[in-house]
């Protein structure tokens, strides 16, 4: 494959024999990381890797994976040194709060040699919260995999296919806990068509969307969900309370520490007609 622009940039990946450091070209390389939904399973002389983060852009995989030299490895620890600083203030601060001077001081570099790494605060902000979003959603699919051995009688019981719903929103909202302010940034984000991280945050929210379908399909089968209710329909409308009572709540003065139970409210308003 070739991709319409080559930036060369450096991703940690884990294989079957263990971490790995690897050099990968792809359209932008702020980004640096692969979806697992998209490319895990690849063959690469004879190894096979799983991305575990997503990346920012629909990136074309270009380069087989070739060892870093000093140099690039000098780079890899930098850019890991500034998304670490990052993470820990975006944790403790207020993302207008947030200085690129003071990330370049908690990363030990120059604001100059910052800025050659990432374009712009805002940024940083989507490539850290992005990431953290996709390990997230690695943690909710592979634990909703790991819950799917019911029996068959519990098979036939909705609170069953209700309860691996309402988990999978109750991660989204425990995540958005951790600093409420910068997680509705994040995600006011991904409504700007001038953003050109939008193509990510659809792809996220597309992830938990096609879990919600995927659950409600498997309810249908079993009988334990009605058959006259479309489930991609039913998903796309369990994601949109989600994302409403993220918004609103700054806007209606709500506690953000209610975030859940609203969004457990209204999902059973919207789920519990549909189960027998």
């Amino acid at each position: 494959m070739r991709s319409r622009r080559k930036c060369p940039t450096s991703c940690c990946i884990s294989s079957r024999n263990g971490p790995a450091t690897a050099r990968v070209r792809c359209i932008r390389s702020t980004a640096g990381s692969w979806p697992a939904d998209r490319l895990d399973g690849l063959e690469l002389s004879g190894v096979q890797y799983r991305f575990v983060v997503a990346k920012a852009d629909e990136a074309e995989i270009v380069d087989a994976l070739r060892p870093l030299g000093q140099r690039d490895r000098s780079k890899a620890e930098r850019a890991a040194r500034i998304r670490a600083a990052a993470e820990e203030l975006l944790s403790e601060s207020n993302f207008e709060d947030i200085t690129t001077k003071r990330v370049a001081e908690r990363a030990g570099i120059g604001e100059a040699t910052l800025f050659r790494y990432i374009g712009s605060k805002q940024r940083l902000l989507n490539v850290v919260y992005g990431d953290q979003m996709d390990a997230m959603l690695n943690t909710t699919e592979e634990l909703d995999v790991a819950a799917n051995t019911a029996t068959p009688a519990e098979r036939r019981l909705a609170a069953w296919y209700l309860h691996r719903i309402y988990a999978a929103y109750q991660a989204r909202c425990d995540f958005y806990l951790r600093n409420p302010h910068n997680a509705t940034l994040y995600l006011r984000a991904g409504f700007d068509p001038s953003d050109e991280l939008v193509p990510r945050h659809l792809a996220q929210g597309d992830r938990t969307i096609r879990l919600v379908a995927a659950v409600l399909s498997d309810g249908q089968r079993a009988g334990a969900v009605r058959h006259d209710v479309e489930p991609a329909l039913v998903a796309q409308n369990c994601h949109g309370i989600f994302i409403h009572e993220v918004d609103r709540t700054p806007v209606r003065g709500f506690s953000p520490a209610s975030i859940w139970d609203r969004v457990h409210a209204r999902l059973q308003v919207q789920l519990e007609p549909l189960v027998g």
